[in-house]
Parts: structure tokens; sequence; C-alpha cells
């Protein structure tokens, strides 16, 4: 079950989102100010009416075409609340599942400009797994307000579903939450390069693989340490290179943001692909182990098995 902090601002930042009736302020004291927003507000009365006159004759010239368009317009914003409102149940619902009884809500409320953009985008979103990737982004920004860029936002109100599962499939490549290991020749052509072309397309990495950049683990004496988040690639090669490097697709801030996004794959799997490679490439290896940055305490030993 939410805790009750939790439950009580949730409730208030989805019921921002889904809109609600705001109160008319109580009448003001007459100032110069009011009588000149009053003056203001006579003019756009007249503007209004205007307006509405020259609607009035348009439905009047033809009255079945405005009940058409009246109806239309009707089922879009229906439809578009029902968007907007499984998104909202999908976000609260993972908020339910991320928060454990021992944290406290963030003093920060979401924007409005925020809410205003976040919403505008994602009520015209009907597709299920879409729908599961913006409740995601709702999700993650109420527990920490400022988590997701309008530009992020903008990315993800174009992206395609097939372009998110293609996300998530290289998410296991991913190294220290901000570049795609690309080790092996399958990554220069066929499937996997178009796969990877078509996310530096869409802006959520920097660099097709044809153009990978190559980064360097560190080194002390012959031993190397590749590290990623909490765990490292740690291998031993006497009279080893000067330098072991593997290439790698740097992910764009709006894709270091959607990889927030995605269930954390399990660290070793990539660290081991790494280590495979160094061993398979320098025959004088030794042994070759994935540890604990922190500690330096090995947790599985990839070579020799």
């Amino acid at each position: 079950m939410l805790p009750d902090p939790w439950r009580d601002k949730l409730f208030k930042t989805l019921t921002r989102f889904a809109g609600r009736r705001v109160v008319p302020e109580l009448a003001k004291q007459f100032t110069e100010e009011a009588d000149a927003a009053r003056g203001r507000a006579i003019l756009n009365d007249a503007i209004a009416a205007a307006g509405a006159e020259v609607l009035s004759e348009k439905v009047r010239a033809n009255p079945e075409l405005a009940a058409l368009a009246f109806s239309r317009s009707f089922d879009d914003q229906i439809d578009r609340q029902e968007n907007l409102n499984e998104i909202l149940r999908l976000a609260g619902s993972q908020v339910g599942d991320d928060v454990t009884a021992d944290e406290t809500p963030p003093d920060e409320e979401i924007s409005d400009d925020w809410r205003r953009k976040f919403t505008g985008f994602a009520e015209d979103v009907s597709d299920e797994q879409m729908q599961s990737v913006w409740a995601r982004i709702l999700a993650g920004e109420f527990r920490e307000p400022g988590t997701f860029s309008y530009r992020t936002l903008r990315l993800v109100s174009e992206l395609s579903p097939e372009i998110a599962s293609v996300f998530e499939e290289f998410a296991d490549q991913v190294v220290s939450g901000d570049a795609i290991v690309t080790i092996g020749k399958e990554w220069n052509e066929g499937p996997k390069f178009m796969k990877a072309k078509a996310l530096c397309d869409w802006g959520i990495s920097q660099d097709a693989p044809s153009a990978s950049r190559r980064v360097t683990p560190k080194q002390i004496g012959d031993v190397y340490l590749f590290p990623s988040n909490e765990l490292g690639a740690f291998i031993k090669i006497p009279d080893g290179p000067d330098r072991l490097q593997i290439s790698i697709m740097l992910l764009t801030d709006p894709g270091k943001e959607l990889y927030k996004l995605l269930p954390r794959p399990d660290e070793r799997r990539i660290l081991r692909k790494i280590l495979e490679h160094f061993v398979e490439c320098n025959p004088k290896a030794e042994n070759a182990k994935i540890v604990v940055i922190k500690t330096g305490q090995p947790i599985e030993t990839v070579f020799p098995r």
C-alpha cells in the first residue's frame, strides 16, 4: 500500500493533470488596476460577441456541417481524455510499485508549464506500449521533478512504438547509463546496424554505428578496469597493450533520460561480453573478472573458466 504522504501528493498531482473546476476568485476592492482590467474585459467581450455572431451565421448557413464539426470535435476530446486517464492510471500504479515505505515524497511540485506540455502530447497517445512510456515519464517526473526535459517530451511525442522497442532491445548493451557498446561485426552491417542507425536518426544516440567512438579502460600496470555503474570489468594481461579499446555509441541527453525509464538490465551481461572480447583479442590474458567497483570484490570469473 502506498504510504499516506505519497498517496496524498499523488492524488493532488494527478488531479491537476486530469482537469478540475477552478473556483473563481472572490471580488476584489475597486482600484485603478481593477478598473483597467474591467476595461479590457469589456473589449474582450465585444470581440467575443463579434466572433460568436460570425459563428452563428456559419451554423445557420449549414447546420448539418456545424453539427458534424461539433460531433467530431467532441468525440476527439472524449478520446483524448480517455487516453490521458489511462496514462494517469498507469502512472499511479508505477509510483505505487516504485515507492518504498522509508521514502518521503519530494517537496517540489511538477511545474504547470511541464504539466501543460506533457498533457498536450500524452492525450493524443492511444497505443498501449507508448501509453506505458508516457506513464513512466510522469511517474519519474513526479518522484523527481526536473528529470525529463521538454526536448525529451517532444522526442517521445514523435517516437514510434517500433523505435521504442529497438531501444528496449539495446538496453542491456548500455554501460554507465550513457553509451551503447557496439562490439562485434553485426554492428557494421545488417539488421543490428540498421536498428542502431535508426536510434541515431531519431536523436536517441549521438553516433551511427559507422561513426562509433572508442573508450579506453583504466590501466594500472598490466591490469585494466572498465567501470560501468556499480560493477566493473577487470582483466589482467602481462605485457599487455598500451591501451585496450571498445567501440561505443554515446546517448544524447534525451536518450539518457529515456534510458532511465527502462528496467535496469543485468549489468553483468554487457561486462561479460566486454571481457570475452578482450580475452579473445589478447591471448596473454591471465584472468578476467567482474568486480564491485567500490570494494574490488570479484563476483564472477569470466576467464579462465
